[in-house]
């Protein structure tokens, strides 16, 4: 059982673990929602109901997932317009999640190129927050699970051992 509290502060809360009459220390939890919620699955999907819209995906001719807590932008890159076209759309993302006041986890944002050439990984895409960071480009990404690599040969997936 998982016992939670909510303090006085946007999108701030504490929370502890609980088994019969025995429970765990308090413990800052800085963004997220409290985990055994009936409503917070709904609140949620509600509050990042506009992310799709305010990065103008459809007009980028580019599509977002979402999956819980983590979207991934997808973008075929064929010229300079479309590289720049994707900054555009990661500029919008961390406007919509400063508007919110979401902080993002930046070690978690990855770039990678899909291909079955060899790509030359010249562009560098950033994030704009306090600090200018380039975001880093990996070539195996592993995501719910499955393993992809740059040319998805899933050769690293189906040699990983249980």
């Amino acid at each position: 059982m998982l016992v939670t509290t909510t303090d006085r502060l946007i999108n701030c809360h504490s929370q502890r673990v609980g088994v019969n009459n025995s429970y765990s220390a308090w413990f800052d939890v800085e963004s997220g929602i409290p985990q055994v919620s009936i409503l917070g699955p709904i609140l949620f999907l509600l509050y990042i109901n506009d992310l799709p819209d305010s990065c103008d995906i459809r007009t980028q001719e580019s599509d977002i997932y979402l999956y819980a807590d983590d979207a991934k932008v997808y973008k075929t890159i064929q010229s300079k317009g479309d590289e720049a076209s994707l900054q555009s759309i990661i500029n919008k993302l961390k406007e919509w999640s400063d508007r919110w006041l979401l902080k993002l986890n930046i070690d978690k944002c990855k770039v990678v190129s899909y291909s079955m050439r060899d790509i030359l990984d010249t562009v560098y895409y950033i994030i704009d927050g306090n600090s200018v960071q380039e975001l880093e480009k990996v070539h195996v990404i592993n995501d719910l699970g499955v393993i992809f690599d740059s040319s998805l040969s899933f050769r690293d997936h189906t040699s990983q051992k249980n």
